[in-house]
């Protein structure tokens, strides 16, 4: 399946897409403050991420907050051994 034709599947099925031989699950858009309480990263930290390109930003909310895909930033993120 070519990235095309992955992304007109997606784009009509509402479905994970498969991408170069894996399936990426949807996007769980979250604001700062959500994505803070399921990580426990500040939302000013998320925010600045989100500005310096470490994060994609996936447009805002009805109150104007910023939308972070929640499995792509528990990817990112590793946990700090104690």
């Amino acid at each position: 399946m070519s990235h095309r034709q992955a992304t007109m599947a997606t784009a009509s099925t509402g479905l994970a897409s498969a991408h170069y031989g894996y399936i990426q699950p949807e996007p769980l858009l979250v604001d700062p403050y959500a994505a803070h309480a399921a990580t426990g990263i500040k939302p000013g930290t998320l925010r600045q991420w989100l500005r310096r390109g470490h994060l994609t930003h996936h447009g805002y909310d009805h109150a104007g907050r910023a939308l972070i895909d929640l499995h792509e930033l528990q990817s990112r993120v590793t946990p700090v051994a104690a």
